[in-house]
């Protein structure tokens, strides 16, 4: 083999490396890409570096917190001065989004924290049954397991604006803790249909409360409070709130059917998570938004 021939094959066989050698494309936008020959496929130049790294190029996940402290030290601790703070109204939920973009800067905002307002026991207890007609028998268990979240009523010279209009435009009185116990052991009642109804717990029958007036089975005048209080934490470790209710029933088929109706119980979850959104926002001092999360990153 002369050599021409030979310096042809190792110009072609240069020429050949040179073509299947791995190159490095720079992309705006990105850290490179990589060609390299099998297939010629191109590969992300950020997909070998990744794998090399000691630690992550960029903090990433959800956390979710349990407390309130919690999440104000967490808060605290990874917040930056983009960071901002989302309040999901529907969910009763709050999300801190450590890399929050701007509108000078773009993010993927991909490392967050959440705090869902956990209620208190009390709360989903009274809430469950809102409105709920029951038995006798049934309202009279129910006050019994409750008895401790009942409250005592204000003097008049103490009662609060908010709850002296309640009572004025109810038309009613606040039922005193004492009432509500007898009226959970049981009162015999005569209404218009001349029916009476007696219960107590202790020998099967069961209890009578009122909103009006009646007369009781010796023709006596009975004054029923339609009114009472309780105080129950609304949000589980949270502050006490002083709930009114109005007390109902009716008679039907001869039985006496109750109910009660929290008064105002949505304003009071929303006071009561206002407040504790105060709180975080002068802990962590970071901007809170009402409102959904960014949608599209």
């Amino acid at each position: 083999m002369d050599n021409e021939i030979r310096n042809d094959i190792v110009a072609m066989r240069e020429t050949m490396e040179e073509l299947l050698k791995p190159q490095i494309v720079d992309a705006a936008g990105t850290a490179g890409l990589v060609v390299y020959p099998e297939n010629m496929n191109i590969r992300q130049l950020k997909d070998f570096v990744d794998k090399e790294r000691q630690v992550p190029e960029v903090l990433k996940g959800v956390t979710e917190l349990h407390t309130c402290c919690s999440f104000v030290e967490f808060a605290n601790r990874y917040k930056t001065e983009n960071s901002a703070i989302f309040y999901n109204k529907k969910q009763q939920k709050i999300t801190c989004v450590f890399d929050c973009a701007t509108k000078e800067q773009a993010s993927f905002e991909q490392h967050k924290a959440t705090y869902a307002f956990p209620f208190s026991k009390e709360l989903l207890a009274w809430r469950a049954e809102n409105g709920e007609v029951m038995s006798q028998l049934d309202f009279a268990m129910f006050i019994e397991q409750n008895v401790l979240d009942l409250a005592e009523p204000p003097a008049p010279d103490n009662e609060s604006a908010s709850l002296k209009e309640i009572r004025m435009r109810c038309g009613g009185f606040y039922a005193p803790v004492n009432k509500m116990i007898e009226l959970s052991k049981g009162i015999a009642i005569r209404a218009d249909e001349k029916a009476v109804v007696k219960h107590d717990l202790n020998t099967g029958e069961a209890t009578i409360n009122f909103s009006s007036e009646h007369t009781d089975i010796s023709g006596q005048s009975v004054k029923v409070p339609n009114m009472f209080i309780i105080v129950i934490p609304v949000l589980e470790g949270g502050k006490a709130y002083q709930l009114p209710c109005r007390l109902r029933y009716r008679l039907k088929d001869g039985a006496v059917r109750w109910w009660y109706e929290v008064i105002n119980l949505d304003k009071a979850i929303e006071l009561a998570i206002d407040e504790e959104l105060k709180t975080i926002k002068e802990s962590v001092n970071l901007p809170v938004f009402y409102g959904d999360l960014p949608q599209g990153r």
